[in-house]
């Protein structure tokens, strides 16, 4: 998927959809957070920040399996909210075809389907701590 066109669907389709209130962090956005920008990292290509989640969502097109996962957060140690890290997929059918290799603790948000989203556990007791979370905030 082409990471320009995933950034337009990413902030006119599934931001407003997912999270309302996300502010797409610039460079002095990220400096706010504590985040690098000159530090040998592929950065995502969404960083938003949702005030109402105390939340940090590093959005991302390509996989987000377990290395990738430890890279974004020793990048992101510094932060002292809450990170979110989600994974955009074109469709489910995508999805399927590589939801095996997708980190634990992870979202999965479908282009095709902006108001649905797979929360990738990696126990049941992250499941229930994610539903707790989710109904609270609802």
């Amino acid at each position: 998927m082409n990471s320009n066109v995933t950034r337009k669907a990413l902030v006119e389709a599934l931001l407003p959809q997912q999270v309302p209130d996300a502010e797409v962090l610039t460079q002095a956005g990220l400096k706010r957070f504590g985040l690098l920008t000159d530090t040998p990292i592929r950065l995502p290509n969404v960083i938003a920040y949702s005030q109402e989640h105390g939340a940090l969502f590093f959005i991302d097109d390509s996989a987000m399996d377990t290395t990738r996962l430890a890279e974004l957060k020793a990048w992101s140690d510094a932060v002292t909210c809450r990170k979110v890290f989600v994974l955009v997929f074109h469709s489910r059918k995508e999805y399927a075809e590589q939801m095996e290799s997708q980190a634990a603790n992870t979202f999965a948000w479908f282009l095709e389907e902006p108001k649905h989203f797979v929360f990738i556990s990696s126990s049941p007791e992250a499941s229930a701590e994610f539903l707790g979370a989710r109904f609270a905030a609802g």
